[in-house]
């Protein structure tokens, strides 16, 4: 069975217009990538655009560069996702660093963020669970005087 699409319809555009007229997603490419050696650019870098995305997720999920990861990050205009990577090498003597940033279609999108927001509910969950014990020993600690 195939869905019938209507003129237009892209599976990218997660609001009206989606990301073509968002102010923040219009000037990201399909995908986006920049390399590094020994700190110096080898490519073009990742657009200016991409660091007003947010990590979907965090603080558990970043986009930290210290180790070799990928995160999903969301437009906060428009909710477009893209896959945010890092790797990080090191090869004769020279690091090497490559970022890379791919818009998502709109299904991927939700469903990767679906995913993400699960982990987040069972954590927190463990999180409650864990720190309840401790708590009912601190409430009941007797309070200190002056």
């Amino acid at each position: 069975m195939t869905a019938t699409r209507r003129p237009g319809w892209s599976p990218s555009a997660n609001v009206p217009g989606g990301w073509q007229t968002c102010p923040i997603c219009q000037g990201l490419q399909e995908r986006s990538a920049a390399l590094l050696v020994g700190g110096e650019p080898r490519t073009g870098g990742l657009p200016e655009a991409a660091r007003r995305l947010e990590v979907v997720g965090a603080p558990y999920h970043d986009d930290s560069t210290g180790y070799s990861h990928g995160c999903l990050k969301r437009c906060p205009v428009c909710e477009t996702c893209y896959a945010w990577v890092y790797a990080h090498e090191r090869r004769e003597g020279a690091e090497e660093e490559a970022f890379t940033l791919t818009r998502l279609n709109v299904f991927e999108g939700r469903e990767r963020t679906r995913v993400i927001l699960e982990e987040l509910r069972a954590l927190e969950a463990q999180f409650r669970a864990a720190a309840a014990p401790h708590v009912a020993a601190l409430r009941r600690a007797p309070t200190p005087r002056p």
